[in-house]
């Protein structure tokens, strides 16, 4: 029998449907389109989308300095992030900024661009508003800075206490540029960007990592979200390794803290969301493009220090196990229902009865007698 527990990304308030719905002002206030580029929009949305996926890996952008370029992305790409961002934030179990009238609390928001995390963070969190936060944006394009800052003007209010401070640099240049101890580290859609750099994969994550661990502040935590794709979930697993190692441990979605039950495998840890909430004028944007959504995918890993051993870890040997759905639904021959890849303190799990189970919900399943194992992925069967 398997029981879920509950699910993982909550859908969004009302609160932040209206904020989307009326993004368009925030963005018209940012970057004006004229009418020929209003009605070009969609054709552009076309061309950004066929050279991001051409050029991925490269790290300037040089589509910030084309007002067309850049209004497809504020006005298509940003959104759908925004939508992503905000059910993510809204389910971690983030660590409060220690902030007060004294002293203000630091996000350190790595490749910023347009401030997107901040602003998912703003409308996912409303009962932070009113805190004092430094927000340090670090990007190497001061355009998509400067547009993030006026959008946020526009959505924020100019008398919000959270302070924007535009950093113009690379991620290589974290020791250097930031000064300050982050109760939170973000890096949204970052790694997957640095792929055809020349240094080897592991050691610039070994690089980001370490930076990362010795900027934290001692209750702080780290965040990074890439995309759903095999690449942004290897690359979300080598992180955690090389966190693992610096003393910064798993929270979500991680149900444990050993070692990734994925390495070496096909397989690799992503969600998806319903597009439940998506404002008219993107959905409507999007057909015009020629590029609709049914579905938002993503990888991520939020980790803290390591604070003593874990509940799932001391459990570990119980009848009952708690797992995360980790995958999509999908056939397998001789079963008649879909089943889904799990992450468990024992290793990875193949459920045969969690097709209904939402994507990245805790499961808690009765551990058999002898539980048989998948030919194709190792996962124990369940």
């Amino acid at each position: 029998m398997n029981t879920v527990n509950r699910e993982f990304f909550p859908h969004l308030s009302a609160e932040a449907q209206h904020a989307l719905e009326h993004l368009p002002a925030a963005l018209d206030a940012a970057l004006p389109l004229k009418a020929a580029h209003r009605r070009d929009l969609p054709v552009a949305v076309q061309d950004l989308s066929a050279r991001l996926t051409r050029e991925r890996g490269g790290n300037e952008r040089p589509y910030w300095s084309s007002p067309r370029l850049a209004s497809a992305y504020l006005r298509y790409f940003l959104p759908w992030n925004l939508m992503r961002l905000i059910r993510l934030l809204a389910a971690l179990e983030l660590p409060q900024p220690p902030a007060d009238a004294a002293e203000r609390a630091m996000l350190l928001d790595i490749g910023s661009g347009p401030l997107t995390l901040p602003l998912a963070l703003w409308l996912a969190k409303p009962q932070w508003r009113e805190l004092p936060l430094d927000v340090a944006c670090l990007d190497s394009s001061p355009r998509a800075l400067e547009l993030g800052r006026t959008i946020f003007a526009h959505m924020a209010g100019e008398k919000t206490r959270w302070r924007i401070v535009p950093v113009r640099a690379g991620m290589n240049a974290l020791a250097r540029e930031v000064h300050g101890r982050p109760w939170l580290i973000s890096a949204a859609n970052v790694l997957n960007e640095r792929k055809t750099e020349r240094a080897p994969l592991g050691a610039r994550l070994e690089l980001f990592a370490a930076q990362a661990a010795r900027l934290l502040h001692p209750q702080g935590a780290l965040l990074c979200v890439e995309p759903g794709t095999r690449l942004g979930g290897k690359l979300v697993q080598s992180l955690r390794e090389e966190a693992l190692a610096l003393g910064l441990a798993p929270v979500q979605p991680c149900p444990h803290a050993q070692s990734c039950p994925l390495q070496g495998a096909r397989s690799w840890c992503h969600f998806s969301l319903d597009v439940q909430g998506t404002p008219g004028w993107l959905a409507q944007l999007a057909r015009e493009a020629r590029l609709p959504k049914k579905e938002l995918h993503f990888s991520f890993m939020f980790l803290q220090r390591q604070a003593g051993k874990r509940h799932d870890e001391a459990g570990g040997g119980t009848e009952h196990l708690e797992a995360r759905v980790i995958s999509a639904p999908f056939k397998l021959p001789g079963i008649q229902k879909p089943a889904r890849y799990a992450c468990s303190a024992r290793g990875l799990l193949l459920l045969t009865r969690a097709a209904d189970a939402p994507s990245g919900a805790l499961v808690t399943v009765q551990w058999p007698a002898r539980p048989g194992r998948d030919d194709h992925s190792g996962a124990w069967i369940l």
